[in-house]
């Protein structure tokens, strides 16, 4: 781990992607690139690769051929790395102007989440999305929308969901998915105390799908500091101390990526 600074390997991904043949391996590297930026690069170079990386993967999507599978991927790579300041470019693509991009319904709610999470969008447009189709998929992506909107009040309803309301498997993960999202990492900087507060409640209470799914989907694992690792490893030798063998293998893991993710930014000095 953290051989290779994480601005090292975004140049050499952004050098490469565009030649490689395999659509699986393009998918792969959108999402190594995307933790590269927002987990592994030191905090003052995030922005700057960020920036870098979303737009020349703009660029290749314009070169890439109309109506193909590379169209498709470097479209989603795209939603996920876009910066506030692509707003235009992603209502462009939303809207059609990219010839031979097929706005299908995943398309479109991929567009109007990565709108949304960025401010971009709101509730009545994510309404306004759902009335065109009520599907499941569709009632999923609405619900993974909502808890992406960037406000303290959204995110407030999204994590009362979570701890408190009964919900569908399918449905708890979209809003654990929309509750965490990397563009609002000092929004949810306020949620780190209620999730150590709920831990025990959750593991004790809930069945073990949910209760996992709680210790490893809401670890404020965008809040990379040692803080937050020493919190982690005093709540293991004290609240924690007595807690059932797998919360606390599941924490432990968290904690080990989390230091992981330190060395990299380090690395990346």
């Amino acid at each position: 781990d953290a051989e290779l600074s994480a601005t090292n390997f975004v140049e050499i991904l952004l050098s490469g992607i565009e030649a490689e043949s395999n659509i699986s391996v393009v998918a792969q590297l959108g999402v190594q690139l995307h933790s590269a930026i927002e987990v592994y690069a030191n905090p003052k170079n995030r922005e700057t690769l960020q920036v870098k990386a979303a737009k020349k993967i703009y660029e290749i999507l314009g070169r890439a051929t109309a109506g193909g599978d590379f169209q498709l991927q470097f479209t989603r790579i795209f939603a996920s790395l876009a910066t506030k300041d692509q707003a235009t470019e992603l209502k462009d693509l939303l809207s059609g102007k990219l010839t031979g991009l097929v706005l299908d319904l995943d398309m479109r709610w991929l567009l109007t989440n990565s709108l949304v999470e960025r401010g971009a969008l709101g509730q009545s447009d994510l309404d306004a999305e759902l009335a065109k189709d009520s599907s499941l998929a569709a009632q999923l992506s609405h619900a993974l929308g909502l808890a992406a909107l960037p406000t303290v009040d959204a995110k407030n309803i999204a994590w009362h969901k979570i701890v408190k309301e009964e919900m569908s498997s399918a449905f708890r993960e979209k809003t654990l998915q929309g509750f965490m999202r990397t563009s609002q990492r000092e929004l949810l900087a306020q949620w780190i105390s209620p999730y150590f507060d709920n831990l025990l409640e959750m593991w004790g209470k809930k069945s073990y799908d949910i209760s996992s799914s709680y210790v490893e989907l809401c670890y404020p694992s965008l809040q990379i500091s040692q803080s937050l690792v020493d919190k982690t490893n005093s709540w293991l030798a004290n609240e924690g101390k007595d807690a059932a063998a797998g919360l606390k293998r599941l924490l432990g893991e968290a904690r080990d990526s989390l230091v992981r993710a330190l060395a990299a930014q380090a690395k990346d000095n």
